[in-house]
């Protein structure tokens, strides 16, 4: 527990940019293959909860990676057991 408090990071509101995803940006993305828009929040590693609603998924995650730092209307490629899975990027909130 020590260790992990002691490289927390604490992120105020007004340090989060919108303008690309990043630590602490909800995301609204929209599946390609089947047309649907899914919400999600990206976290750090331990607050990581995908069942929450909408799901928190990790920054280090393979979707949360493949998100970091792209835009709004961006296509975004994830490498998943299920195959390439495409999302565009429909908008980014706190």
């Amino acid at each position: 527990m020590e260790e992990i408090i002691s490289h927390a990071v604490i992120i105020a509101d007004d340090e989060i940019n919108t303008q690309s995803v990043s630590t602490g940006t909800k995301v609204v993305v929209l599946d390609l293959e089947f047309n649907e828009e899914e919400t999600y929040n990206i976290v750090g590693s331990q607050e990581a909860d995908p069942y929450d609603h909408p799901p928190r998924i990790s920054e280090e995650s393979p979707f949360g990676k493949a998100l970091i730092g792209h835009c709004v209307n961006d296509v975004v490629t994830v490498e998943a057991p299920a195959g390439t899975l495409k999302y565009r990027i429909v908008s980014i909130s706190k």
